[in-house]
C-alpha cells in the first residue's frame, strides 16, 4: 500500500510532509481522535506561552494570586478593555449547515469604534466604573483597540470611575497591556534611542544644565551619575494610594481573565439586536441608540452568570497552580546546604534519613510587583 501523504491546498500549500503511516487517511483521522486530538482553530499564542520568559511570568502571576486568593484580605476584580462597532462587534462565528440561505451578507461590523473598559468582581460589575468612548482612529483591516487607549485616558479612568466606585479593598487583576504599566517618563531614565535635545529637557526638569553640543554617550552618562530617582508607575500608585493592589495576567493568557467570557455574552445580546434600534429609538441619533443598546446588553449579564464565569476561571487558575507551581514550592528560594566535615557521612545507611530538598518548598511572601 503506498504511503500517505498530506498537502495542505485550501490556503496555499504551506508545509508538505511525508508520514510514516500505511493507511488510509479516515484510518489516521480515527486513530489521531482516539488518542486524544481533534481539529481546532489555529492558536499561534500556545507556542508562546511555553517559552521560559513567559512561563516564568505565569510561575510569578500564579503565586501572587494564590497568596491573594489563601489570604482573603482583598476581593478580587476583574478590569479589562474591548470595542464594538456601531453596527455590530465584529464577530464573524454563526452557525450554519453549509447552505446560502442561512449565511449573513456581511458580518456585523463597521461604522464608528467604540472603545469599552469595565471591571467586575466576584458576581457583578462594579456600578459606575463603565468606559465607552467613540475611537477617533480609522481602525485597519485585523487592528484592535490598543491604538486607541493610552496611558493618559487609562489614568483617568482609574482615577475617576474606577477607584472612587470601588467599595472595598481589592485587588485589580489586569492584563499587561503598556497603557497599564508605563512610567512616569520624569522617573524613566533615557536611553540611546532617545533624541540628544530629549536627554537635554529631562535633565533641566531635573535641575540640572546639560549643552545640547555634548555627545549622547556623555549625555546618557550625566543622566545615570547626577540623577537619581525612583521609578514611578502612575496606575501601580493610584491603586495603591488607594489601599488596593494590582495584579497583572501573563501575556497571551485571556484564559486568567472573566471578563473576557462577559464580553462574549454582552456582545451576542449586542449583535443579537443591533437591527432593532431604527425600530426601538426611531427618533434618536444612532450613536446614541448604540449606546443604550451595550448598556442594555451589559445588564443581562446577571450575578449568577458571572460568578459562574468567575468559579470557572478561578478553578482553572487553581489547577495550573497545583500543576504548575504546587509541585516546586518556591523554586527561587534555596534552603542552605549544611556540612559538616568534622564527620564521615555514608548515603548507605537506611537508617540515616534522607538529605533536605535544597530547594525551598516554603512559600515566601511575594512582593506585589511583576
Amino acid at each position: 500500500m503506498p504511503r500517505l501523504t498530506l498537502h495542505i491546498k485550501k490556503p496555499p500549500i504551506i508545509r508538505e510532509e511525508t508520514i510514516e503511516f500505511d493507511g488510509k487517511r479516515e484510518t489516521l483521522r480515527k486513530v489521531l481522535h482516539d488518542i486524544g486530538f481533534y481539529v481546532v482553530r489555529r492558536d499561534g499564542t500556545l507556542y508562546l506561552k511555553e517559552t521560559p520568559r513567559i512561563a516564568a511570568v505565569r510561575f510569578s502571576f500564579l503565586k501572587l494570586f494564590i497568596k491573594y486568593y489563601d489570604e482573603g484580605q482583598y476581593a478580587r476584580k476583574y478590569l479589562d478593555e474591548t470595542w464594538i462597532f456601531e453596527h455590530g462587534s465584529g464577530v464573524a462565528y454563526i452557525w450554519s449547515n453549509g447552505k446560502w440561505e442561512c449565511q449573513r451578507s456581511k458580518v456585523k461590523a463597521g461604522g464608528a469604534r467604540y472603545i469599552i473598559a469595565h471591571c467586575g468582581g466576584q458576581d457583578s460589575f462594579i456600578p459606575g466604573a463603565s468606559l465607552v468612548y467613540h475611537s477617533k482612529n480609522k481602525p485597519e483591516p485585523g487592528d484592535d483597540y490598543h491604538g486607541d487607549m493610552n496611558g493618559t485616558i487609562f489614568s483617568r479612568y482609574m482615577e475617576c470611575r474606577v477607584i472612587p466606585n470601588t467599595k472595598e479593598k481589592s485587588v485589580f487583576i489586569m492584563d499587561n497591556a503598556s497603557y497599564h504599566k508605563f512610567q512616569d517618563p520624569l522617573t524613566k531614565q533615557p536611553t540611546m534611542n532617545i533624541a540628544k535635545k530629549n536627554i537635554v529637557a529631562w535633565l533641566a526638569q531635573h535641575g540640572i544644565e546639560a549643552d545640547e553640543s555634548l555627545s549622547k554617550k556623555a549625555l546618557i552618562q550625566m543622566c545615570e551619575d547626577e540623577v537619581q530617582v525612583e521609578p514611578v508607575f502612575p496606575v501601580r500608585k493610584l491603586i495603591e494610594d488607594a489601599g488596593h493592589a494590582v495584579l497583572f495576567t501573563p501575556p497571551y493568557h485571556y484564559e486568567y481573565q472573566p471578563i473576557e467570557e462577559v464580553w462574549g455574552i454582552t456582545k451576542r445580546y449586542y449583535d443579537a439586536h443591533i437591527d432593532e434600534i431604527k425600530k426601538r429609538w426611531p427618533d434618536m441619533k444612532h450613536s446614541k441608540a448604540v449606546l443604550l443598546l451595550w448598556e442594555e446588553a451589559l445588564q443581562t449579564v446577571t450575578p449568577q452568570m458571572w460568578a459562574n464565569v468567575v468559579a470557572r476561571v478561578e478553578a482553572r487558575i487553581l489547577r495550573d497552580y497545583d500543576e504548575q507551581v504546587g509541585p516546586f514550592g518556591d523554586w527561587s528560594t534555596p534552603k542552605p546546604m549544611i556540612i559538616n566535615l568534622g564527620e564521615e557521612d555514608s548515603s548507605d545507611d537506611p537508617d540515616k534519613p534522607d538529605t533536605p530538598d535544597p530547594i525551598s518548598t516554603t512559600q515566601v511572601e511575594p512582593n506585589s510587583g511583576q
